[in-house]
């Protein structure tokens, strides 16, 4: 069972995690997209709130749809590629598209004549079967990337599809409830302990544990069992 550490209440690490999410970029001093959401952190199995708004910087421009897309990024530093650089992999998590109408209905696309916002929503997949939390250890990397997309035609009607993506965390949430255990600091990771049972088949009575050092699990027998206590 994997076990998570979770920022304590009131750390810089849970601000952080709290903080709103905003990118904006621009295009060719033409058009200006900007994303906003609540939070830069997603918690799985839950809905993603985005608010997109696009600036026309001149004229005679329409847009044709926008789209927004979640990825994860996995990368196993421990297995190689034919070129010799770890392996990677990307696959699309989820997406929200909509295709844009002209209000007055003269057009099949909507004419960029003043600031447009567009609410779009992620639905975000359940943990560990669709979509993994995001970590970064010695053998694997797991990273997520929020991308945007827009199609802009220019005044001669030719179409430019736009992009612009950050990273965002996908975490755990906060509370957990009555099963919320205060683990350790890490710099006191070395008070963790193994605790050891011998177990014997034919006995009836519960196993009786006692506690060793964590980095000696090195198991002996197979009846065995080492369970690990925080």
């Amino acid at each position: 069972m994997p076990v998570y550490r979770l920022p304590k209440e009131g750390s810089s690490w849970e601000f952080a995690r709290a903080d709103s999410f905003r990118m904006n970029a621009d295009w060719l001093d033409a058009v200006q997209l900007e994303v906003l959401s609540s939070s830069v952190s997603v918690v799985p199995d839950s809905k993603m709130q985005v608010r997109a708004v696009i600036r026309p910087l001149q004229k005679e421009q329409m847009l044709v749809d926008v789209g927004l897309r979640l990825y994860e990024k996995i990368k196993i530093k421990s297995a190689l590629n034919r070129y010799g650089d770890p392996f990677e992999t990307q696959k699309l998590i989820c997406q929200s598209h909509e295709r844009t109408e002209d209000p007055e209905g003269d057009l099949s696309v909507m004419p960029l004549r003043q600031e447009s916002c567009f609410d779009l929503t992620l639905s975000i997949p359940k943990p560990f079967d669709d979509i993994q939390y995001d970590a970064e250890t010695c053998d694997i990397s797991i990273k997520h990337e929020l991308v945007f997309t827009a199609t802009v035609l220019d005044k001669n009607e030719e179409p430019h599809y736009l992009r612009i993506s950050s990273p965002v965390a996908i975490v755990l949430q906060n509370t957990l409830g009555p099963l919320t255990l205060e683990l350790p600091d890490y710099r006191n990771s070395s008070m963790d302990r193994l605790l050891l049972s011998n177990i014997d088949d034919k006995s009836e009575s519960p196993p009786s544990y006692s506690p060793c050092i964590l980095p000696q699990y090195n198991l002996s027998s197979p009846n065995e069992l080492y369970t690990l206590a925080l």
